[in-house]
């Protein structure tokens, strides 16, 4: 078989000897490995043990192999996949030979190296913990367990009829082969050899090197528990074995990864098993403002990789030095912090709060926002201080230096670029371009002038909308199936512009400038979906998709593309009912793009901008999880 590594990292590193306690630097090397399964051909046909070891050691001798070339690239952690060491599709009963006791190790202080004797049917616990021990790492990797009924931490659980539990269960071992973490997978998929816990499990361990990681696996990470409620308990480092299939336009391994650690302001350190077959692959180390990931393409030799990163220690509630709230922090600037100690630390296109000045006229402009009001009720000036009281002259409102006034006498005297007020207009659409907010249709319905009025009544033909001349018309949208949802889409007709699509009372705007690469012809659409999927999975969302649809007719808009040639500049926005929302860009041959600016408001307002992609947009997405009403 032949591997390949993936390095991220721009220094060398030394490998620390001996489990002895440092204190947390900024970073530390992480290592994830996407495995080439050796399968089991035959999963429902029952097999002694002897002979599921035998199946097992051909992985584990992977898995060895890949741990020491990891430690040698410094790794602190390696991660390996779900179901990386029986593989999958087993039946009850035909996964038994498999499945070893997993002792808790709130209970149990057990280094199966050190002491191979002290539990019987360990054998791979005893390969894993020796692995960790002589490459001096962290090892995590994914087993099936088999524990008695009732459990000895919840004898009041029900027993499966067959009177035990069989789960799949993530294992940690520290760097000299200590058992420090035990976590069995709450959401299942699909996956008729294992049992649901009877409690929900929310698992971490404490590391010498990077402080607090938590545990999930696969399906685990679009629900509530236990990975919402991991991160509502300041976990802010997550480990991911999964064996994922990818499915396109919104879900594929790499892209929800991606936007899973954006939009939660996590690490996550995600590793997937490589199968074609079932369309696996897709593993990375991804940080909140960086990502070293893999995703095989077609016609890839399929073979294992094994991707090396450092990544910066994520303290619990957030960065180091950055917001207490998760949420509240956007790419490379960070809208918010806590207050500075420096009463005048409010430093230029880095944090927007500061305590109020001791100088009343200390607002310093494109500095800092904040400052008392102007002792000269005329003190409002232009590009510094954005309050005033209201002037005493009501025509006092200036140009570009004083953005309020009351109501004027004269109901049409709205003078351009000079007073932004005017009465409400009864029809929305009233507004004439460039000249006044507002006015009375105009008494000729034809007359919509190019730059001069915005408005015009509904065209009798829908598509009868002419770009620069007529700003109106009913949006043209249709129904499509994507990921299995009845997805609201507008095409996106112009290579500029902008567009809406709503969903029920869920809406989704788009302003976008497209560049076509030669003569080839893309479409896209916008798409907007507020409900519960039911497909393989009952889970409530909201989402805004820019997607490139499989052909030039709108029904292959939602189908599954993988490459596009046409580049986008866009900003893509909502307001979602819920404060976890997930961003991603992803590009043809499954490259991923870091959105420039991401911005949520307290109000739920998601906006994502990004300037000329770097290749043809696949899909542009805000992928938002309505956790409270899974159960409606």
């Amino acid at each position: 078989m032949s591997l390949q590594l993936t390095l991220m990292a721009a220094w060398t590193f030394t490998a620390g000897v001996g489990e002895t306690w440092r204190p947390p630097d900024s970073s530390y090397v992480a290592a994830v490995y996407e495995h080439h399964l050796i399968q089991n051909p035959r999963p429902l046909v029952p097999v002694s043990r002897q002979q599921a070891l035998q199946h097992m050691q051909e992985n584990l001798d992977v898995y060895e192999a890949q741990a020491a070339l990891a430690a040698r690239q410094g790794a602190d952690i390696v991660v390996f996949p779900e179901d990386g060491l029986q593989g999958f599709n087993f039946s009850r009963s035909s996964i038994s030979g498999y499945l070893e006791t997993v002792p808790d190790p709130r209970e149990e202080k057990w280094n199966p190296c050190t002491e191979p004797r002290r539990f019987n049917n360990t054998e791979v616990l005893q390969q894993l913990s020796c692995m960790a021990r002589r490459h001096n790492l962290y090892v995590v990797a994914n087993m099936a367990d088999l524990q008695p009924c009732p459990l000895r931490t919840d004898p009041a659980s029900s027993c499966p009829p067959d009177g035990r539990w069989q789960f799949n269960t993530d294992v940690v071992f520290r760097s000299d082969g200590l058992l420090v973490a035990r976590y069995h997978k709450h959401n299942l998929y699909f996956e008729g050899a294992f049992d649901t816990p009877p409690r929900m499990e929310v698992v971490t361990f404490h590391t010498p090197f990077a402080g607090t990681f938590g545990l999930i696996t696969c399906f685990d990470i679009l629900f509530f528990e236990p990975t919402i409620v991991l991160l509502e308990r300041g976990v802010r480092q997550l480990i991911f074995p999964t064996a994922w299939m990818n499915q396109l336009p919104l879900l594929d391994t790499i892209q929800f990864q991606r936007a899973f650690s954006l939009g939660a302001n996590v690490t996550l350190l995600a590793a997937n098993i490589r199968h074609d077959g079932l369309i696996m692959t897709g593993s990375g180390v991804y940080t909140p403002f960086t990502a070293a990931y893999h995703h095989a393409q077609t016609g890839d030799p399929e073979e294992g990789r094994l991707i090396v990163a450092r990544v910066p220690v994520l303290e619990e509630g957030g960065v180091k030095g950055w917001s207490t709230d998760p949420q509240d922090c956007h790419q490379d600037i960070c809208a918010w912090s806590p207050p500075p100690t420096d009463p005048q630390d409010c430093h230029q296109d880095i944090c927007a709060w500061s305590p109020p000045p001791t100088d009343p006229q200390d607002c310093h402009q494109d500095s800092c926002a904040w400052s008392p009001p102007p002792t000269d009720p005329q003190d409002c000036h232009q590009d510094s201080c954005a309050w005033s009281p209201p002037p005493t002259d009501p025509q006092d409102c200036h140009q570009d230096s004083c953005a309020w006034s009351p109501p004027p006498t004269d109901p049409q005297d709205c003078h351009q670029d000079i007073c932004a007020w005017s009465p409400p207009p009864t029809d929305p659409q009233d507004c004439h371009q460039d000249s006044c907010a507002w006015s009375p249709p105009p008494t000729d319905p034809q007359d919509c002038h190019q730059d001069s009025c915005a408005w015009s009544p509904p065209p009798t033909d829908p598509q009868d909308c002419h770009q620069d001349s007529c700003a109106w018309s009913p949006p043209p949208t249709f129904t499509a199936s994507m990921m299995y949802d009845p997805f609201q889409f507008v095409l996106l007709k112009h290579t500029e512009g902008q567009v809406e699509v709503c969903h029920g009372t869920f809406c989704c705007h788009l302003h976008f400038q497209q560049f076509p690469v030669g003569v080839s012809k893309e479409l896209y659409a916008l798409g907007a979906f507020e409900g519960t999927h039911t497909v393989n999975g009952r889970y409530a969302l909201q989402v805004c998709a820019v997607v490139r649809c499989a052909g030039m007719e709108a029904a292959s808009c939602g189908q599954e593309v993988e490459e596009a040639d046409t580049k986008f500049n866009f900003t893509l926005e909502a307001t979602f009912g819920s404060k976890y929302v997930y961003p991603s860009v992803l590009v043809s041959a499954y490259v991923l793009e870091q959105p420039e600016h991401l911005e949520k408001t307290a109000g739920g307002r998601m906006t994502m901008k990004h300037g000329n992609t770097a290749g043809g947009l696949i899909t542009a997405s805000l992928y938002g999880r309505v956790y409270h009403l899974d159960k409606h």
